[in-house]
């Protein structure tokens, strides 16, 4: 007897109709790349598939050669600048795990070990903004200087996030935001395009965000 799909979000689910997959079984037939480039399928849908096909000891079909899917290794390396009225031994603490908080909406990290110092090098969290869950290491620290971050977002997208922070002539802080990313499958791919589109409207975002949060 053939399988239902298992509970999916509405674009994955139209994803799936779309190419005639309505049955698990289905999915057996079909290699994963060719799942994950479907428009409207994530990282958090394709982990659902893949747990149902285990319960049902089915897999998707291997790709050529019984390989898994090669990564998508596509690169970007996006930078912009943004203004913060303060200056950058005080603006810094606003690029930290926990400063984050105080005006990125949805952010809360989770640290693997508890910590005092939440961007001490080698300190690890976890995000999972947007139904996504996220690694960060940090990989190096100027305290009122700069920060670097290493971030996984697995079965999509890797790479590093540096923040760096310079004296503005009106005693305030210029912040050079640099990401270096890497698509790790078609789906990461897909959304690194739409976020190099938007980069300069996201830090604006950023900017404004941090202009407007709560002080005290």
């Amino acid at each position: 007897m053939d399988t239902d799909l298992p509970k999916l979000s509405a674009p994955a689910r139209r994803a799936l109709a779309g190419a005639g997959l309505s049955r698990l079984e289905q999915l057996s037939e079909v290699t994963e790349a060719e799942v994950l480039a479907l428009h409207g399928m994530g990282p958090n849908a394709m982990g659902v598939l893949r747990g149902a096909l285990e319960e049902r000891g089915l897999a998707f079909r291997a790709a050529p050669g019984g390989r898994p899917a090669p990564a998508s290794g596509a690169q970007h390396r996006l930078t912009g600048r943004i203004g913060v009225a303060l200056p950058p031994r005080e603006a810094f603490v606003l690029f930290t795990p926990r400063g984050e908080e105080s005006w990125v909406d949805g952010w809360r990290p989770r640290f693997a070990v508890d910590t005092d110092d939440d961007s001490a090098p080698g300190t690890v969290f976890e995000t999972d903004a947007h139904g996504e869950l996220t690694t960060w290491v940090v990989l190096d620290r100027e305290r009122g200087r700069r920060v670097s971050y290493a971030r996984v977002t697995p079965g999509s997208r890797a790479g590093i996030v540096t923040v760096r922070l310079d004296d503005a002539p009106d005693g305030h802080s210029t912040v050079e935001v640099t990401y270096e990313m890497t698509a790790l499958a078609p789906e990461g791919d897909r959304v690194l395009r739409e976020f190099a589109a938007g980069y300069p409207a996201f830090l604006k975002s950023w900017e404004e965000a941090i202009a407007a949060r709560p002080r005290g």
